[in-house]
């Protein structure tokens, strides 16, 4: 099973889980789940988590199970490891496509100049 990246919506990373480059099924986070992602993924414990965001501890644990269950991960770290590869992948299409706007800007500029000097 792979993990990649589609898009995000409304701020929150949506990613789509393939098997065989077939998509399975699509993953939505919330924005608590995003909040819980970016905090494991700085190293805070539960109990920390649970105090920054003012949750009891229960209702952290919670969100842990729902979070591995629409991951299909064993624990927290295989978990957070997934979230932060389909966070660079978003990144990284996001980056391709500004590149690619790029390189026809450019390719519109050189053309533009070409035409200059030939006029000149």
């Amino acid at each position: 099973m792979n993990l990649v990246a589609c898009n995000t919506v409304n701020n929150r990373p949506e990613v789509r889980q393939t098997r065989g480059g077939r998509v399975t099924q699509k993953i939505k986070l919330g924005f608590r789940d995003v909040e819980l992602m970016e905090f494991a993924a700085r190293g805070y414990t539960d109990n920390e988590i649970s105090q920054a965001l003012c949750l009891s501890r229960e209702t952290v644990t919670t969100y842990w199970r729902r979070l591995l269950r629409k991951y299909g991960a064993s624990s927290r770290t295989q978990a957070v490891a997934e979230y932060s590869k389909h966070l660079a992948s978003l990144k990284v299409a996001e980056l391709e496509r500004q590149n690619a706007e790029l390189l026809m800007e450019l390719q519109a500029l050189r053309s533009q100049a070409m035409s200059t000097s030939r006029a000149a």
